[in-house]
């Protein structure tokens, strides 16, 4: 994956945390994150999944590896706000949620190996999230 690709597609899911963050979503005073519950290892482990991914499918799967791209930015994000405690934390991973569970829809459609893989991933990292924001 070249590095502007990389960055525009980590621009555009900060942007969209910071949207979502507008809208009203935020954390009360009393809540604290446990490293030991949170979803961010997940999240890492989502994200080089969907790299690898993306490196397997940009030539025959291109919709899958725009996907994948996506998906990854979106986890680190979200495990680098939960990780160090952003007060916008709960949009990011709602945001990391809901790419994964796109991205488990669109890599089930294959029977590539690193399709299985990362659609197993990303259901477990929007399980992760999911447990955090609540659900």
């Amino acid at each position: 994956m070249n590095r502007r690709m990389a960055l525009n597609s980590m621009l555009g899911a900060m942007t969209a945390v910071a949207a979502l963050s507008a809208g009203g979503i935020s954390m009360g005073a009393a809540e604290v994150l446990n490293a030991e519950d949170s979803c961010a290892k997940h999240c890492r482990e989502c994200a080089a999944v969907c790299a690898d991914c993306i490196e397997c499918c940009k030539k025959d799967r291109p919709e899958c590896a725009a996907c994948c791209e996506i998906c990854s930015s979106m986890c680190t994000v979200c495990a680098g706000m939960v990780e160090t405690k952003n007060p916008n934390w709960k949009a990011a991973c709602a945001l990391c949620e809901q790419t994964c569970l796109d991205c488990v829809k669109m890599c089930e459609k294959s029977s590539k190996a690193c399709c299985k893989e990362c659609a197993e991933m990303c259901a477990k990292c929007a399980k992760a999230c999911a447990k955090m924001l609540g659900k």
